[in-house]
């Protein structure tokens, strides 16, 4: 068991044979010594495989996590936030699971669309107000019009490329889609 312990025996052993018929003695003790320290070198591999293969699964739970909280900022119309989760999320993704990069970039590209189109429509917005303190009404009621448009950008966010919980249905899902885009 203590490996380290009998590479230093054996090494012992080896500076204690000076005669030469220790010879055979020798022989035995090197071929031990090597096989210890073959030993010593698996054991370690094996050590840094399991430490790497946590930190790997540590760091894809890190990015789930943080995604689900990206997911549900963007659901909720704050933009700015969950772009900048699903910014923490891609360098995750790019160190720990290189597999969800393609999945993220995309939500991270449709979270900056949902911060461009919620400038836009607050620009609309405010040019409908301006136009209504004008009294260009047909003008306003146009902008508003174009405005509400413009928020239901999101509708066409496939819901199938956000994470799901293991307890959800695809009929929830859909349902909370509907409720967003209304």
């Amino acid at each position: 068991g203590d490996l380290t312990g009998a590479l230093l025996t054996y090494n012992v052993a080896l500076s204690f044979l000076k005669l030469p018929d220790d010879e055979t003695l020798a022989k035995y003790l090197r071929a031990h010594v090597d096989a210890v320290k073959n030993a010593i070198a698996a054991q370690e591999t094996k050590e840094s495989e399991a430490r790497a293969n946590a930190l790997r699964k540590q760091g894809r739970q890190q990015c789930t996590d943080l995604r689900r909280r990206a997911e549900t900022a963007m659901l909720a119309k704050d933009y700015e936030t969950a772009s900048g989760l699903f910014a923490e999320a891609l360098l995750l993704a790019t160190e720990h699971w290189p597999e969800q990069i393609h999945d993220i970039e995309a939500l991270r590209s449709t979270s900056a669309a949902g911060q461009a189109a919620a400038a836009n429509v607050a620009e609309l917005q405010h040019q409908a107000e301006m136009q209504m303190s004008l009294e260009q009404w047909e003008e306003a009621v146009q902008l508003s019009e174009q405005a509400v448009k413009e928020s239901a950008w999101h509708s066409r966010l496939p819901v199938s490329m956000l994470l799901t919980h293991q307890d959800d249905t695809s009929a929830a899902l859909e349902a909370a889609a509907a409720a967003q885009r209304e």
